[in-house]
């Protein structure tokens, strides 16, 4: 499926390969996409370096990385910054290594940033790659894949001083030229330390470094403004749960810095599904990679030969080489309707069923699961691939800290469900909303388990009663009804907080019923009726009722909690005081509230205050 889709885009021109900048983790050795990063606050210092300008004039540098100074291209600055206006088109040159290299005006530099001017490297950071490519600068790479200073200059660079850099790690390097700085007198005071945001590999533990490599890409937007047009419409047809979801979509899609890097440099994953012929040199034609027939698939170039080649003329002149990378496991996941939905084997069934209905899953993968998806749905379906997206939040331990296997806080739901049952758990659960994360609570736990015996066992006791029967029986006289209408009405909730109960209860299952039918439910269980509840009230019930009654017993409830008193203790007297409507209304339920309260005696002062507030005595 991975291989057929790669195929595909491959075909149309929406997967290509380039020789660019990549982020690259030097502990796993492989590239990195963008929706893979994550900022880590690191120590660091700011360096300041003297440039030598036209006319004997100095320009002062403020740098992170001292160590690329030999891959430095450019210098760049704002174009309304009066300070640098006379430099721009001028050029200057590097300490130590006395290159020339051209001052460039860019609205991406910062003028209150350092000095407001900026050395641009090849490459030290994301920006440094929009400046190099935007402003057309010339390349001089000096780290290598393994984290090294490459052992020869680029072009341009005296081999002399750079010797002394050749081979070392990054920090080997910027403490070595630190030191090369200060003897030549173009350090300028001492460095100034700082904390402050470093690129990581969201699984590495070392900073990450752009190197230049040839890799295989997938067009999302990120250089193309139409297509990420189209995307952005995609994500406005998305109904998303919650609803503040679609900035984050949004906002990902519009700051996307270059197309998704798909291919990656590891042992295990789908192989990129191609081939190179060799010329007569050796070389792979990188530009004409050979495919396979989508019925050969799927396929491993590393042991499979191409059509018209024998396995015998591999890496030999005039024969082929597989392509060594495997695929990023999001160009596999991004795929997942069509996975599930046959769209390989199953054209009926994913005729059926596709679009989909729904996406569940976490807020943290919205950049990369969410989003990739709907990049293959729409490169290939020209659709969405579901019509909503319900985002859930993190799961967090008690003490409100991410669940981490390192950390030794992972509570799984398996064990919860054989103790408590999983309606205690849904209690529990329930307490959640789209898009927020939950603290584990094992006392709200123990709260539902209880909550669903009583139920349980009060359900038994109405249902043992012929509730059930009662309240579906035809309102008449015939002998197939249990209840005649006039017993049908003796039977009736006649108390006003019943009645309120179960109006709240209709509009809940009327609520229910309606997004279920029209989300298109597949549940086929008996399902409340409101006929059914409303044959258990005489007249109509008022549901403020319900919630008028609810916060007195709260404030009941509280005044034990501080006092550290059970929820069973007596409460001689208590004094409800708020304005006279209300209490007269209140008055209506008084009976049950001094029930639910254990209050011996309840006094309605009206008048008193303007809102609602129930004083005890102990």
């Amino acid at each position: 499926m991975s291989q057929r889709a790669f195929l595909r885009n491959l075909a149309r021109g929406e997967a290509y390969q380039a020789e660019a900048p990549t982020l690259w983790d030097v502990g796993f050795a492989t590239a990195v996409a963008q929706a893979e990063l994550e900022d880590r606050e690191r120590p660091g210092a700011y360096h300041r370096l003297r440039f030598a300008g036209p006319d004997g004039r100095e320009v002062l540098i403020d740098t992170t990385r001292p160590e690329l100074l030999p891959a430095c291209v450019a210098l760049v600055c704002h174009p309304d910054d009066e300070r640098y206006a006379d430099l721009v088109g001028a050029a200057v040159r590097t300490p130590v290594f006395g290159v020339e290299v051209p001052v460039r005006a860019h609205p991406l530099a910062d003028p209150a940033k350092g000095t407001g001017i900026a050395m641009v490297c090849t490459f030290g950071d994301l920006t440094d790659v929009t400046w190099w490519r935007e402003l057309a600068l010339e390349t001089r790479a000096v780290i290598g894949r393994d984290g090294r200073l490459l052992p020869v200059p680029p072009a341009g660079v005296p081999a002399e001083p750079y010797a002394a850099l050749a081979g070392q790690t990054v920090a080997g390097a910027r403490r070595t030229l630190v030191d090369m700085l200060a003897d030549a007198g173009d350090l300028v005071g001492e460095p100034r330390p700082i904390t402050h945001p470093v690129k990581f590999y969201e699984r590495g533990d070392r900073p990450l470094e752009i190197v230049t490599t040839r890799q295989w890409y997938l067009r999302n937007g990120g250089r193309d403004a139409a297509l990420r047009g189209e995307l952005l419409a995609r994500g406005a047809e998305l109904r998303w749960v919650p609803e503040h979801m679609r900035h984050r979509y949004e906002h990902w899609v519009a700051g996307l810095t270059g197309d998704w890097l798909v291919s990656r440099q590891r042992f295990f994953g789908v192989p990129v599904p191609v081939w190179y012929r060799l010329d007569n040199a050796g070389e792979p034609d990188l530009a004409h990679p050979l495919t396979p027939q989508e019925a050969a698939l799927p396929i491993d170039p590393s042991s499979e030969p191409p059509p018209g080649y024998e396995e015998s003329q591999r890496g030999r002149p005039g024969g082929f080489v597989g392509d060594p990378d495997v695929l990023d496991t999001w160009a596999t996941s991004s795929l997942t309707p069509q996975l599930v939905g046959g769209w390989a084997d199953d054209p009926d069934l994913f005729r059926r069923v596709f679009p989909m209905d729904l996406r569940p899953q976490g807020h943290d993968i919205n950049r990369t699961w969410l989003f990739a998806t709907v990049v293959r749905s729409h490169l290939e379906h020209g659709v969405l691939p579901w019509r909503d997206a319900v985002l859930s939040g993190w799961i967090l331990d008690p003490d409100r800290k991410k669940m981490s296997k390192s950390k030794g806080n992972v509570t799984t739901p398996l064990g919860l469900l054989e103790q408590h049952g999983s309606d205690a758990v849904r209690y529990w659960a329930a307490n959640g909303r789209p898009g927020m994360d939950l603290a584990f609570d094992p006392a709200q736990i123990r709260v539902g388990r209880r909550l669903a015996t009583k139920l349980l066992n009060a359900s038994k006791f109405a249902l043992g009663l012929g509730a059930a029967d009662a309240l579906r029986a035809p309102c008449d006289n015939s002998s197939s009804a249990r209840l005649t209408p006039r017993r049908d009405l003796e039977l009736s909730a006649t108390e006003p907080l019943d009645t309120a109960m179960l109006a709240e209860l209709s509009g809940v299952v009327a609520a229910a019923t309606a997004a279920f039918d029209a989300y298109g439910s597949v549940h086929r269980s008996p399902w409340p009726t409101t006929y059914e509840v409303g044959r258990a009230v005489r007249g109509e019930g008022d549901p403020e009722l319900l919630r008028l009654a609810g916060d007195p017993l709260s404030q009941v409830r509280r005044a034990k909690s501080e006092r550290k008193l059970s929820m069973k203790a007596e409460v001689p007297l208590a004094e409800a005081l708020g304005p006279a409507a209300l209490l007269d209304r209140l008055g209506l339920v008084a009976g049950d509230l001094r029930a639910a309260g254990r209050i011996g005696k309840l006094d309605l002062l009206p008048d008193r205050t303007t809102e609602l507030v129930v004083a005890c005595a102990f």
